[in-house]
């Protein structure tokens, strides 16, 4: 159940007719330091409290002394307190535990302390709230409940009224009813509240002569007498009723269901103020106390409490501050005119005198370091104090709002664990010591050093390392410092830490140029670099949304999802999610945390309903930052959205559209794949070795230090995509055209090209007028094949809309005829450049031209066969112009292509940001930045060595002779960088030949062998022409002739029974 938005924890409303028992819950109670140690020397000096008590006018102080003082004896200033409900309440229930209060289980918790001594303990520490009449508002809630369920009678279903008017009076005006009961009675407003709770608690005949709560009594006994007839209650009844045989003092009816409510409205509050980053001191029933805290005030702390209750239970309780109340009072709640309070001339044990500060302990204990000798105690070491151990666990631990950081578990990726978890964890493994003052045999103050568990006291620690919240930041300057960043950088960034340029090899090198040879035969040349700049938007950029869905479509087992699996590798999986149901794990209705924090979300072959469902929400998963999330069983929230989608799959699902600008999708070429269509062992090995080359590491940071040096936009804009959209995408674009659009370009391409204007109505009484929508309307219908015509006036309406979203290019007006004095149809005026320049109409134009051409061009070859080598201006053909590459890459060999990436990647190692980037991450100069430097650097050597030469000798001719000389040594340089490249590329290239001549070679031979054998068994067993196959009749025989020499015969069925002219050949070539 979700809550409401103000609230943190996932509420569930309070049902009547199914109530739970609470789960335990561990509180820590941690008293004031001196107001413990005065009531423990109270506790220990049983003579001497026994006078003090006296002296506040307690008229019973030994039974006081036993009951309050005599437990505490043994008490810690701090101590861990379970909260778990009675379980002696199994033996009349059935054998389970009856829902209701739960109990602390500590023999010195604040639950069970005398109130004057809760006060001195905890009160100046924390905010004491307490729910106002709460039996009363949880009676009155149980019974409005009851009225809103409809009960089966046999006249049909009907609802019950119960009266609560003397409840109500006494809800709304208790404090005057108090005042007047007092007054006429002469009774204490304490023994007055305790009335009040006996009567709903226990019941009974109570007479005190005042009417209001006699009415009150005998209005609470018929509202039992309904509560018991209702079926769910009938196991409550029968509790109490075992009760009472067994035991002289029974509880209500109403006792137990306005507990149970109780109950469940206190630990909701309790469980709320726990994820606010509040601590609960100590737990009274229907109160509470919370330790105090730049978190709450008294009056903020009320209001929360409030809001849970109203959420969880319209109407049942209200919460109210109040001050320690250090009063006494007599057996009858009289005020003895003394209060509980630690005496001003109270000392601790621990304050002997002055001391140094850079003297005393640092455990807290308060004595000096050259004293504790004399207490026969050491000096804690410096690692096993609190503060040293606090300062060591944070650097790993943190808890961020109701969770906890493990940095040290998955390091250096952060863990988010629970408290359970991380207690278990730390239990018994890490502890601090601490000295502790004590009672030594004679009475005498006295130190102890004493171990204790780290974790817990941590987690109630106010200054520990907290955080409200935790998000992703990949621009660290801009996270908040109150929220825990869980951006750790990308898994090659790590990978590249510590590296050298030395440990980059030749064949790491080499794997860097075959995985680039495979995206440029993959991707076409126009999507290649935008490609690479995507990527490199991703590496450079992670904190800039670009706004773009990447579609790789294609052929199975061609390349796409290796080259994805280049770019998880490089972020991590910390950052990369997968998902075929993207309608379902990121925008659908019911959301998912599956991209929180994601980087990049690939989508594998999901199908097209996954994007036409819901394509809003696709549209801004993919363009917006922040967006609302609302994950399941959660409420919704608004995060960061930095993810990127990449699509790949083997159909065409991606709703692209017409300058929408958020989707860029290719088909992929399946050239691997063709290449070694007939050798699959070829294909295999390629796969492996591109896939151990993904995987490696140094191939990983090599590349992604070439990408960190491409040129990338900030921002991409739609008519980049527009640049880089080939055929393929342009014609997914007009399949998903809207059904007005596809009736625009009907129009447009049947009138003339010429033509600028066109007006049309939308009917007229002529059918055959061709100025009407509806006789446009009706030959585009029968064209496309519709199952029902389609309407004019369906097609007004859109063309209306196409108006409303100021789309453009059409308008409409209703002329007035004067001679008959009405309006006329409707007209629709299109301006058809517009509309041509819209739906790229001069493209389509231009390739009709084209085409036309071609079949002109293929006519004239069949007449003129010379044709087919001269261009129209008497040229020859020069080749396929179909690569768009500087260097015609495309029409390299796959040899050629590999050595070309390999000196690319040496060029950009070449440089020293390379090295630096390996150091500390500097982002290294991009490709024009370089070239740029470079030609900068030039200038500046050149001109200062003019400069200089100038201004020593005082002649021109000496600068012209030094950057004669400069320009020789580059040009030498540069001639022996290239001999020992050229060198190295004949090496390589007589080396590929000898293999080749040797395969050839290898092969040559074998074939020659394999003649040989084959003749000389043809001369030693001559088969016999005429035979025929003896084994399969259904070719009668004569059948194998045509089959190719050195196979078996045609009908698959031969046998050493088979005397036909091919298996005789096979049968005596395998002998």
């Amino acid at each position: 159940m979700t809550t409401r938005s103000g609230l943190r924890y996932q509420h569930t409303p309070i049902d009547i007719f199914n109530l739970k028992v609470e789960e335990e819950f561990i509180v820590t109670e941690r008293f004031d330091p001196k107001g413990f140690e005065y009531v423990k020397s109270l506790a220990n000096a049983e003579k001497k409290t026994l006078k003090v008590l006296k002296s506040l006018g307690i008229t019973k102080p030994e039974e006081c002394f036993k009951h309050n003082f005599e437990r505490f004896k043994k008490a810690k200033i701090e101590s861990q307190t379970t909260y778990k409900a009675s379980e002696k309440s199994c033996e009349f229930f059935g054998g389970v535990v009856l829902p209701g209060r739960l109990w602390a289980h500590n023999p010195c918790t604040c639950q069970s302390m005398w109130g004057p001594m809760r006060a001195t303990l905890i009160g100046e520490n924390t905010l004491d709230i307490d729910q106002k009449k709460s039996w009363m508002r949880c009676l009155r809630f149980i019974c409005r409940e009851l009225e809103k369920k409809e009960w089966e009678t046999p006249n049909g279903p009907k609802k019950i009224k119960i009266i609560t008017e003397y409840l109500d009076d006494w809800i709304e005006n208790a404090d005057s009813l108090i005042s007047q009961w007092m007054m006429a009675k002469r009774i204490s407003k304490k023994s007055i509240k305790k009335k009040l709770a006996t009567m709903a608690n226990w019941g009974g005949n109570f007479k005190t002569g005042f009417d209001s709560f006699q009415k009150l009594n005998k209005e609470i006994i018929n509202i039992s007498a309904q509560l018991s007839r209702v079926p769910e209650f009938k196991k409550y009844v029968k509790y109490c009723e075992e009760k009472m045989k067994k035991s002289e003092k029974c509880p209500t009816l109403v006792g137990v269901l306005t507990q149970a409510v109780e109950s469940a409205l206190t630990w909701a509050c309790v469980r709320e103020i726990r994820e606010c980053g509040g601590a609960i001191a100590a737990i009274i029933h229907d109160g509470m106390n919370v330790y105090k805290s730049d978190k709450f005030t008294p009056e903020s702390l009320v209001e929360l409490c409030d809001e849970v209750c109203e959420f969880i239970a319209p109407n049942s309780a209200k919460w109210a501050h109040k001050e320690p109340d250090y009063q006494l009072y007599d057996d009858d709640g009289k005020e003895l005119g003394h209060e509980f309070r630690i005496p001003d001339d109270f000392k601790m044990e621990c304050e002997s005198g002055d001391v140094d500060d850079e003297n005393v302990c640092p455990c807290g204990c308060g004595c000096a370091i050259d004293q504790l000798e004399s207490y026969g105690v050491e000096e804690i070491p410096v690692d096993k104090l609190y503060d040293n151990i606090k300062v060591n666990f944070e650097k790993y631990h943190c808890q961020v709002h109701s969770s906890y950081i493990d940095e040290e578990k998955k390091f250096p990726e952060p863990c988010v664990c629970t408290q359970n978890e991380l207690h278990t964890k730390m239990h018994g493994r890490v502890k601090y010591y601490k000295h502790c003052w004590i009672k030594d045999q004679d009475g005498d103050p006295t130190l102890e050093t004493k171990k204790y568990n780290f974790f817990p006291v941590w987690n109630d620690d106010e200054d520990k390392r907290f955080f409200r919240d935790f998000d992703v930041y990949p621009n660290v300057d801009k996270c908040p410092k109150d929220v825990y960043n869980l951006w750790q950088g990308y898994a090659v960034m790590r990978k590249a830490k510590g590296r050298s340029k030395d440990d980059f090899t030749i064949d790491i090198i080499r794997g860097v140029a075959f995985f680039m040879r495979h995206v440029h035969r993959l991707i076409d040349d126009s999507f290649r670099d935008f490609f690479y700049e995507y990527w490199s938007h991703l590496l450079k950029y992670p904190d800039i949304k670009p706004g773009i869905l990447l579609g790789l479509l294609g052929h199975k087992r061609i390349g796409k999802g290796q080259t994805i699996d280049m770019i998880s590798n490089q972020i991590g999986p910390r950052y990369y999610c997968l998902t075929s149901h993207p309608g379902r794990d990121v925008w659908g209705q019911n959301g998912t945390d599956y991209c929180d924090g994601k980087m990049l979300c690939r989508l594998a072959e999901p199908k097209k309903e996954e994007y036409s469902n819901d394509p809003g929400a696709m549209r801004v998963w993919i363009t917006d930052n922040p967006v609302e999330r609302k994950a399941m069983h959660k409420r919704a929230e608004t995060i960061h959205n930095y993810t990127r989608f990449i699509h790949d799959g083997n159909d065409p699902v991606l709703p692209d559209e017409e300058n929408g600008g958020r989707i860029a999708q290719t088909l992929c070429n399946s050239y691997w794949k063709d290449k070694w269509i007939d050798d699959p062992q070829k294909f295999v090995e390629y796969n492996t070795s591109l896939g151990q080359y993904i995987e490696n590491d140094l191939v990983q940071v090599l590349l992604a230090f070439m990408l960190l040096k491409i040129d990338c936009p900030k921002r991409f804009s739609f008519h980049r995509i527009n640049e880089v959209t080939g055929n393929f995408a342009k014609e997914e674009r007009k399949r998903n055209r809207t059904l007005i659009e596809k009736f625009l370009i009907y129009v447009i391409e049947t009138v003339p090209w010429d033509k600028k204007i066109l007006e049309l109505t939308e009917s007229s009484s002529d059918e055959n007028d061709m100025n009407t929508i509806e006789y446009h309307v009706s030959n585009w219908s029968r064209l496309q094949s519709f199952r029902e015509p389609m309407k004019a006036r369906s097609i007004s309406t859109m063309l209306g809309n196409w108006m409303s979203m100021k789309h453009g290019g059409i308008t409409k007006e209703r002329p007035w005829i004067a001679s008959a004095q009405r309006l006329g149809n409707t007209v629709f005026r299109f301006d058809l450049n517009y509309l041509r320049t819209k739906f790229s109409m001069d493209e389509v134009r231009e390739n009709a031209i084209n085409d036309t051409k071609i079949r002109e061009h293929r006519n004239d070859v069949k007449r003129f066969p010379m044709a087919a080598f001269m261009t129209t201006d008497g040229h020859k053909h020069n080749g396929d112009d179909s690569c768009m590459c500087d260097d015609k890459a495309c029409e390299m060999s796959d040899e050629r292509l590999l050595e070309k990436y390999i000196s690319e990647v040496v060029t950009s190692c070449r440089y020293g940001d390379f090295q630096q980037w390996l150091d500390d991450g500097t982002l290294p100069s991009t490709y024009n930045e370089d070239r740029r430097n470079i030609a900068a650097d030039t200038i500046q050597y050149y001109w200062c060595n003019w400069y200089y030469a100038r201004k020593e000798q005082g002649e021109v001719e000496r600068a012209k002779k030094l950057q004669e000389e400069e320009l020789e040594r580059q040009r030498r340089l540069e001639a022996k960088h290239q001999k020992e490249l050229d060198d190295w590329n004949e090496r390589q290239r007589i080396f590929k030949q000898n293999e080749e001549d040797e395969r050839r070679r290898q092969e040559e031979v074998k074939k020659q062998k394999f003649e040989a054998e084959y003749e000389e068994s043809l001369r030693m067993y001559p088969p016999n022409p005429t035979a025929k196959c003896t084994v399969h009749q259904k070719y009668g025989g004569g059948d194998c002739a045509p089959v190719k020499v050195g196979q078996p015969c045609a009908c698959g069925h031969h046998s050493k029974s088979c005397n036909c002219f091919q298996c005789v050949i096979v049968r005596r070539h395998t002998e």
